[in-house]
């Protein structure tokens, strides 16, 4: 098992980028664009409050054999 740490600069583009190139993307289906813009709004207030300004993106790369 090898660790790959990655840390990135967060702002809320790419929290949104984030958001919408995942599982979370199925969370806003359906909603109204109104409310879509609503959630990022406050995904970019919460950010700024909580003063999150890093996303750890490290991942764990394993490898194996079958028998």
């Amino acid at each position: 098992m090898t660790r790959a740490p990655l840390h990135l600069p967060l702002d809320a583009a790419l929290a949104w980028q984030v958001a919408l190139g995942s599982g979370f993307r199925g969370m806003l289906a359906g909603l109204r664009d109104s409310a879509v813009e609503r959630v990022r709004t406050t995904l970019a207030q919460l950010l700024a409050e909580r003063k999150m300004a890093e996303l750890d993106a490290t991942s764990l790369i394993g490898s194996g054999l079958r028998p």
